[in-house]
Formats: structure tokens, C-alpha cells, sequence
């Protein structure tokens, strides 16, 4: 056999053993070590599963956060404070809102209603909406086609919720409603809103 087909056998056999670099007239790094390409084995069926549920848990994470830091959806944003002398312990908001209408007068112990309402802001909103199921707008009118009529007039209006504490504080007979945020002070208790069973 000639030089010339030994030479092409070699090439032929162990052609990954000889690639030439054009430049240098030497092999290639990595020449002669094994296929060009080195497939990655397959992963293993535990791998797989494992991985799954890390991004599982990375893509629930976020919501979790969101929701450990929101606001409680129990939370009305208000909660309805009485003297602390009052013995009611607890009342239906059908109640509530008779009370702050005038209508329900007097307290089991006969001492007489004296309702406090806030000017138009977030937590009367709140109240407004969680005890009368309306807008303060249409309170606010009731209101006034009582006074136009001279049938009665609204309770009265105190600026914010220190205002409300100190007034129930001092009249054994108040009830009003504060931020469920505030601190409550001396002589001012949580009336409990419990509603009856249909």
C-alpha cells in the first residue's frame, strides 16, 4: 500500500486523535481526548422533582408575603367603644345603628343612648358602611330631612378619635366608634359587635 492510503487510513481511524490547528500546525486542545461534544447525563427522576418544587416554592413566596403583610380581611377598620362602666357586653350592628338613629333610647341598665358620630372621614366611612350597609352621603341625608321635618337632630360630630375616646370616657351612657388602630385609654372599652343567629 503507498504513503499516500496510509496516510488517509490514519485520518479515517483516529481523526479526533489528529484535527490539526490551521495556525500552529499542531493538534487542537482537547485533540485526541474523546468526541467533540460531551452530553450531559440524564437527571435523575428524584432531580427532577426536586427542582420542581423549588420553583414551586419560589413562585408561591411572594403571594405568601403579600398576604402575611395585608391587612386581616376580618378587620372592618373600626371597632364601636363604650364606658367602661357600661354592663352591655356585647351587641347585634342592627342594634348599633337604631342606637346611632335615635331609635333604641336606652341601655339594659336605663341609662339613656347618647351616640357620637365623626365628621366625614375614613373610619366613619367604615362605620358607616359595616353597621347601616350605606354611603355616609345618604346618613347625611336621612339626617336632614329629620332636622327639615323637626322630627330630631343627628348625634353629635367630634373630629377624630381622641375626641370619641375622651366623650365616652366622660358620659357613661356614650357609645361611639374609633379606628380598630387606636389605642384605647382609661375608662373606654370595646363593645363587641356579635350578630344573631338567623
Amino acid at each position: 500500500m503507498s504513503r499516500r492510503g496510509d496516510r488517509s487510513a490514519d485520518v479515517r481511524e483516529g481523526a479526533l486523535l489528529t484535527i490539526a490547528n490551521p495556525r500552529t500546525k499542531g493538534p487542537l486542545p482537547g485533540a485526541g481526548q474523546g468526541p467533540p461534544y460531551d452530553f450531559p447525563r440524564p437527571m435523575k427522576k428524584s432531580t427532577i422533582v426536586l427542582w420542581v418544587l423549588l420553583s414551586l416554592l419560589l413562585l408561591l413566596s411572594p403571594s405568601m408575603t403579600a398576604q402575611e403583610n395585608s391587612p386581616v380581611a376580618d378587620d372592618p377598620g373600626y371597632i364601636v367603644v363604650v364606658n367602661r362602666d357600661n354592663r352591655t357586653e356585647s351587641l347585634d350592628s342592627k342594634t348599633v345603628e337604631r342606637m346611632f338613629f335615635k331609635k333604641w333610647k336606652r341601655w339594659d341598665g336605663d341609662e339613656i343612648v347618647v351616640p357620637v358620630n365623626q365628621v366625614n372621614s375614613e373610619v366613619r366611612e367604615a362605620f358607616t358602611k359595616g353597621i347601616h350597609k350605606k354611603d355616609v352621603s345618604a346618613i347625611l341625608k336621612y339626617w336632614q330631612r329629620m332636622i327639615f321635618s323637626g322630627r330630631d337632630v343627628p348625634p353629635p360630630e367630634l373630629q377624630n378619635d381622641t375626641e370619641v375616646l375622651e366623650f365616652v370616657k366622660a358620659n357613661r351612657g356614650a357609645i361611639g366608634y374609633v379606628s380598630s388602630s387606636t389605642r384605647l385609654i382609661e375608662g373606654v372599652r370595646e363593645l363587641p359587635i356579635v350578630e344573631k343567629e338567623k
